[in-house]
Order: C-alpha cells, then structure tokens, then sequence
C-alpha cells in the first residue's frame, strides 16, 4: 500500500499506458479500462485501481499490479524509484 502521494505518482505514471486496455487478458478480454481511482483502504494508506464498466450496473475492478503485470509494464514499486 502507498501513502497518497505515492498513489498519485502511480495513478499518473499508468493513466495513458492503461486505459483502453484489457481489465485483464485472462478474464473480459473485450472490458476495456475506462478509470484509474486512487482509494483509501486504511487510514491515510492508499491503493490505484482500474475499473472497466460491463453495463451501467456492472462494474469490474482490479488494482494497478495484476494490470501492470498483466500488460507487462513496470511494477508499481519501480514506478516510485523513477525520477520525477
């Protein structure tokens, strides 16, 4: 988990590389990523999460590592080693 300047260094570094791609490749190929949300899951600890809309009622997430991974893009803990 980051702090929320960290999840926003993320979620910025990922925004263009992401959205318009697969959720995932293994599960809904054709559910593109439509947002990436910073989320508080703790008290001031944050996650990036990628979200795809299957209808207005259905909305399918998963968090900016199995994307990263799944797309072969840096990890996000490499992402906060790169210079600003």
């Amino acid at each position: 988990m980051y702090t929320h300047k960290e999840a926003q260094k993320i979620a910025n570094y990922y925004l263009e590389k992401v959205i318009g791609k697969p959720l995932s490749k293994a599960k809904a190929k054709s559910l593109p990523i439509t947002e990436i949300k910073i989320e508080e899951l703790n008290d001031h600890t944050f996650n990036v999460f990628c979200y795809g809309k299957a209808s207005s009622s259905v909305i399918f997430f998963t968090t900016i590592d199995l994307v990263a991974k799944d797309l072969e893009l840096l990890g996000p803990d490499e992402v906060l080693k790169l210079e600003d």
